[in-house]
């Protein structure tokens, strides 16, 4: 068997997620099927991780088990011209037999896109949050501050998760503004569903005053699964990178 690692860029706008559903499309569908077109064999894609419907990615790394020797460059370009326009296969190649996208994963990074002006811009609609209010970017920060570490992050998920454990590490959440583009960082050591959006909704809700920095940790000590924040909606969401 030959253990196949590639590197995938997608536009999640129109997808139901990463993994694969009966009645919907996905991202791990579309590829799979072309897969199966070019290479004859039937294989599953193993994943970094999940992505809700509508999160992009630039850096989605996947690997599957393949049979018959084959040509990297040719399987990859032969896969960019079936898939959609919105899904890209940038790098492939054989990795060893121990490596698992997901398994092997060491760091996850996130980012978060808000546009921040008191009038929109259609062209930051799709790729981005449309906020309104003004934001206090320093206290987002010292609130954001208050997150990292390794905590149990059951107050930021969301519910039907089946995980079971809560507990995950961030290393680092690095919030940047550059005129009216707010970006927000997440390097963590994986991260639960919904948990980077719940973490920038109660973040933008602290930016506009609603409530104060330590909110952050009265939510952090929460081990149920409540949301008093708001959800960032999905088109802002972005996996940029994962480290092995």
């Amino acid at each position: 068997m030959n253990n196949i690692m590639m590197i995938i860029e997608f536009v999640g706008t129109d997808y139901s997620g990463w993994q694969r559903q009966s009645n919907a499309r996905s991202v791990q569908g579309e590829i799979e099927n072309c897969i199966m077109v070019v290479t004859k064999e039937r294989v599953t894609l193993h994943s970094s991780g999940r992505t809700d419907a509508g999160v992009h990615a630039r850096k989605m790394t996947a690997n599957f088990l393949i049979e018959r020797d084959i040509d990297i460059v040719r399987l990859r370009n032969s896969l960019n011209s079936l898939l959609p326009d919105d899904i890209a296969v940038v790098d492939m190649r054989r990795v060893d037999d121990g490596f698992h996208a997901r398994i092997s994963a060491k760091k996850k990074v996130y980012e978060y896109h808000i546009f921040n002006r008191d009038t929109k811009d259609p062209f930051m609609k799709k790729y981005s949050w449309y906020v309104r209010k003004p934001l206090d970017v320093s206290k987002m920060r010292r609130a954001a501050k208050r997150l990292t570490g390794e905590h149990d992050f059951t107050g930021f998920t969301s519910t039907g998760t089946s995980v079971k454990s809560f507990l995950r590490t961030i290393y680092d959440i690095d919030i940047q503004k550059n005129g009216h583009d707010i970006t927000l960082t997440f390097t963590g050591s994986g991260f639960l569903k919904q948990m980077v959006r719940n973490i920038t909704g109660l973040l933008v809700q602290i930016g506009y005053g609603k409530y104060d920095e330590g909110f952050a940790d009265v939510v952090l000590r929460q081990k149920k699964i409540e949301k008093p924040y708001i959800t960032a909606p999905a088109r802002g969401l972005f996996l940029i990178d994962v480290i092995y």
